[in-house]
């Protein structure tokens, strides 16, 4: 059992149980268990699971829980949600970011499943996060390209899949970053928003304004409104 450092944080009020199911199998060398300290907190209402099977098509997704507690010896079948979305390819490790920036951590009422470390042939290991009831707007969207870049949306209508695309950046990332340079002039109380770029090496991005550039993920993740 491993404990998150930092209880503060919204990552941090879930203990996460990682247990090797099949080290023979790509995938079973990754299972992540999580689970609220708090069932009848907010967070408690999570269910984070590894999914540990994936057909190439990602069309059939079945997974198995370790039952804890009062549950030992059964298995938790996590079901295909009916209506809701599926991040798919997310930077190996980025998952819970992804959720944080989405603000459904630890908000929301509805089934969440995360798959981290899973084999990929085109990435070698991704993230995946499945959501029921949930839809993104642009912003959101923008803010999952800004964390993994190659990151695809699966838009789930009556368990199937009704559209598929690729999160893409705008040129101008408006009012998205918010600029951590407190001399900025968007942080001056002036009627406009923040502006960043994306620099080419696509691994920092440039206030508009005042030039400041941010390289660190960690600080990245704090500017992102």
């Amino acid at each position: 059992m491993s404990k998150a450092r930092n209880q503060g944080s919204a990552e941090g009020r879930f203990l996460f149980l990682s247990k090797a199911k099949n080290q023979g199998s790509a995938e079973g060398r990754f299972l992540f268990l999580s689970k609220a300290r708090n069932q009848g907190s907010a967070e408690g209402r999570f269910l984070f699971s590894t999914l540990t099977s994936f057909s190439s098509n990602d069309k059939k997704q079945k997974s198995t829980l370790k039952g804890e507690q009062g549950m030992k010896g059964k298995l938790l079948k996590v079901n295909k949600i009916k209506n809701g979305i599926v991040i798919d390819h997310v930077r190996a490790g980025e998952a819970l970011k992804v959720c944080q920036i989405l603000g459904i951590l630890p908000r929301t009422k509805e089934m969440v499943t995360v798959a981290m470390n899973v084999f990929s042939r085109k990435m070698g290991r991704k993230d995946i996060i499945k959501i029921e009831n949930k839809k993104l707007n642009s912003s959101e969207i923008h803010k999952i390209a800004i964390i993994s870049p190659e990151a695809t949306i699966n838009i789930i209508e009556d368990f199937g899949v009704k559209q598929k695309e690729q999160v893409k950046l705008p040129k101008e990332i408006i009012g998205i970053i918010k600029c951590p340079n407190p001399t900025c002039v968007s942080n001056a109380n002036e009627p406009i928003q923040s502006k960043f770029l994306k620099e080419k090496d696509g691994k920092a991005f440039k206030c508009h304004y005042c030039g400041y550039q941010i390289i660190d993920s960690e600080e990245l993740m704090k500017s992102i409104i």
